[in-house]
């Protein structure tokens, strides 16, 4: 299953707070509405991004995420929307069922792009025989993403930034292979031309280590 929702991402988090009912808006039902998009970055946190997420997987599902363990999540922003913090965000969260032969994988990937007024959500369901996936332990990550996002501007990434002119791209990832560290690349050009620097934060302490 695959569906993608129309947003107002400036008002968004408000119009979810006052329980309106028409803040998501199914494209296909919708497909001659196009929104603008976004004149300004957002200012969301990752509880704001994790609080929408929640919202609209109520909406689809009537279910909460709490049922759902956390398998990955990434967010991302141009090196000029550091101050704003992160701009976009890919969540994979999922729960195992188990079947009559075989436990199975129900998987819900969310691709959040506020600055498209968009969100994308996908709905699969994998077997299993005798891998069964990592959660994110939660009690984990006492630094947040737009936490990590500075302690990483302190240690190298603001030098980048002025090194390359701000013409880059940062990324911050958490995954359960990782679980307890945040990955967090700038990078800018392509091919022959490509910068990058990437370090790792560690979620409860904030001490960095830089790899490159």
């Amino acid at each position: 299953m695959h569906r993608a929702y129309w947003i107002n991402s400036a008002d968004l988090i408000d119009a979810l707070q006052q329980g309106k009912r028409d803040a998501f808006i199914n494209v296909s039902r919708y497909q001659s509405f196009l929104p603008p998009y976004a004149a300004q970055p957002v200012e969301w946190s990752q509880s704001d991004f994790l609080y929408v997420t929640q919202s609209l997987h109520r909406s689809i599902w009537q279910e909460s995420l709490d049922n759902y363990s956390l398998k990955d999540m990434q967010f991302s922003l141009k090196c000029t929307e550091t101050a704003a913090g992160p701009q976009s965000a890919q969540l994979r969260f999922f729960k195992t069922e188990d079947t009559d032969q075989y436990p199975s994988q129900l998987i819900h990937d969310f691709v959040v792009l506020p600055d498209e007024n968009k969100i994308a959500v996908n709905a699969s369901r994998y077997s299993l025989y005798d891998n069964r996936w990592q959660a994110i332990d939660w009690a984990v990550i006492k630094i947040p993403v737009e936490d990590a996002l500075q302690i990483a501007e302190h240690n190298g990434g603001a030098l980048f930034r002025k090194e390359t002119d701000n013409r880059c791209a940062i990324s911050a990832e958490i995954t359960s292979d990782n679980n307890g560290k945040w990955v967090i690349i700038y990078s800018s050009g392509s091919g022959d031309q490509e910068k990058s620097f990437k370090l790792e934060i560690d979620t409860q302490t904030g001490d960095v280590k830089k790899i490159h």
